[in-house]
């Protein structure tokens, strides 16, 4: 398992809205990465006069992305490959 700092994990987005990033995520009460992350959609940005109106009544858009493997030796972590946009 790689930790990175307590109850945290390192992930690597494969692909998707989020593709390339690394990022901390925290570990589920096991110590294990999580199976599925739910990500905010970075290109789904409300207008302003949209977000002072939605703000309690519309979710932001995400993106899912599941479990696929311990990455390779080059990088340290998890990687996480989109399931829906």
């Amino acid at each position: 398992m790689i930790f990175v700092g307590s109850g945290e994990v390192l992930a690597f987005i494969e692909d998707g809205p989020h593709g390339g990033e690394t990022l901390f995520i925290d570990a589920g009460s096991d110590g294990l990465p999580p199976q599925e992350i739910e990500l905010s959609n970075p290109g789904a940005l409300l207008r302003p006069f949209e977000e002072s109106s939605l703000r309690h009544s519309t979710s932001v858009p995400t993106a899912t992305y599941r479990l696929v493997q311990q990455s390779p030796r080059e990088r340290s972590g998890y990687v996480y490959k989109l399931v829906r946009s």
